[in-house]
């Protein structure tokens, strides 16, 4: 069956008060592409993602002259979960389940320390929304589910929330952050408690998603054992 040209997201229309899509990846079809694109415009989209596999470089290019623009590298690494990972691993700080008292603090962290998106790389999306949009994601992780657990280091000094797949034995670190004056090793702590919690609900690997430039990040995580695994382009265009 042939995918949708365009992909409607709700979710992301809301949230920023403009129909937003996502095209999905055309593996340098320009045919396909330039029918999107025609589509977007039919439908008033006003902005449309495209995610290109990073290897793709025709692919790229053909975005490019359609006039998308690059806004991120997306790298994700994954390393497999074992019995090991139920060991506890030192932290800097104690680290325990997040708990009600502490979503203001939370919310604060969230607010100061995401900043490197591709959304905040794009001028046209409102830099107060591109920051209020990870703390959706946070209050997602705070709420009763019990696919995700999400942990605190210390007093609000940083948290981890984990996502669980039972079907697939996945593991997933969807959002990770810690305070400028968090002890060193902080982020390092978190990413082990992440696995410990992975390994106790038996999954048997764990991936995140990281950007590009975003160097420390990609280090505290191959510290921990993750190892890249994909590299990806994102890209938006607007239609104004």
């Amino acid at each position: 069956m042939t995918s949708a040209l365009v992909e409607p997201l709700p979710w992301d229309s809301e949230f920023f008060g403009l129909p937003i899509a996502r095209v999905p990846a055309t593996a340098g079809d320009a045919e396909r592409l330039d029918a999107a694109v025609r589509q977007c415009e039919r439908d008033g989209i006003r902005c449309a993602y495209l995610l290109v596999d990073a290897a793709q470089e025709s692919a790229s290019a053909l975005a490019q002259e359609r006039g998308f623009v690059l806004r991120d590298v997306r790298v994700e690494l994954d390393r497999p979960i074992g019995a090991a990972d139920n060991i506890p691993a030192p932290a800097p700080a104690p680290i325990a389940p997040a708990v009600p008292e502490q979503t203001t603090a939370l919310e604060r962290l969230t607010r100061e320390r995401f900043t490197i998106s591709r959304f905040f790389a794009d001028p046209r999306f409102p830099q107060e929304r591109c920051s209020e949009l990870y703390v959706q994601f946070l209050r997602r992780g705070l709420a009763p589910d019990s696919r995700r657990q999400t942990l605190v280091l210390g007093a609000a000094l940083g948290y981890v929330v984990c996502h669980l797949d039972e079907e697939s034995g996945v593991g997933t670190i969807e959002l990770i952050a810690t305070a400028r004056d968090s002890p060193r090793g902080a982020g390092g702590g978190l990413v082990r408690a992440a696995s410990a919690v992975f390994a106790t609900a038996g999954m048997r690997s764990a991936t995140v998603v990281t950007q590009g430039r975003n160097v420390a990040a990609q280090r505290t995580y191959q510290g921990a054992g993750y190892r890249t695994c994909r590299t990806s382009l994102w890209f938006h265009r607007w239609f104004d």
